[in-house]
């Protein structure tokens, strides 16, 4: 069972990087069980890290730094912690290395971009439905929401041909939305029945 680190105490932080674990302090009212994730400051910026241990101490407590804030995410359970221990003492890498691969993508952690603006069909029609332009009315109707850049590479038209179609009043600058907020029903049925791709004898 994880056991929660008190407000106040010392934690030991293991950052998805080739170097680590290093001790923060937590600031009191916060609580930080072993495997939480945790965003912590790391040199200039902040990073996500885990919540290894109880700090190793070594370091002056008026040197340390405290925790920023402990993300609302399911922890890094413990066998997986010690999967990644064994697995960096087995093939002599940093723990932090092995750690990047458990997390898979770190990035997932951190909150949605501001500013992300998604296309929608705009009040105006196509003054001249070229199939470029007819290609990106497809693959927008076909969803999920999409920003201007990935429904040009979604319907395989340069982004030129979103330009001028939202300077034309074709399509409009949405607000932010996810491929989440997608009503289910809309999304494309599976093809069952589809034949895979033919394989040579040598493959």
């Amino acid at each position: 069972m994880a056991r929660p680190a008190p407000g106040g105490g010392v934690v030991s932080v293991l950052p998805p990087l080739a170097a680590g674990p290093y001790d923060y302090r937590l600031p009191e009212g916060m609580a930080a069980p072993e495997g939480s994730f945790v965003r912590v400051p790391l040199g200039p910026r902040r990073a996500v890290g885990v919540v290894w241990g109880p700090g190793a101490g070594g370091v002056a407590p008026e040197r340390l730094r405290d925790v920023a804030e402990v993300l609302d995410s399911p922890p890094l359970d413990a066998p997986l912690r010690a999967f990644v221990d064994w697995l960096a003492a087995y093939c002599l890498a940093p723990r932090g290395a092995v750690l990047r691969m458990a997390m898979s993508v770190p990035q997932a952690l951190e909150p949605p971009r501001p500013g992300r603006r998604t296309v929608a069909r705009g009040a105006a029609a196509p003054e001249r439905l070229t199939p470029a332009r007819a290609a990106a009315l497809a693959a927008l109707d076909a969803g999920p929401p999409a920003t201007r850049t990935e429904l040009a590479r979604r319907a395989g038209v340069g982004p030129g041909v979103v330009r001028a179609m939202l300077a034309a009043g074709a399509l409009r600058l949405a607000a932010d939305s996810s491929a989440a907020d997608w009503p289910a029903a809309d999304w494309p049925t599976p093809e069952a029945s589809r034949a895979g791709v033919a394989l040579s004898p040598a493959q």
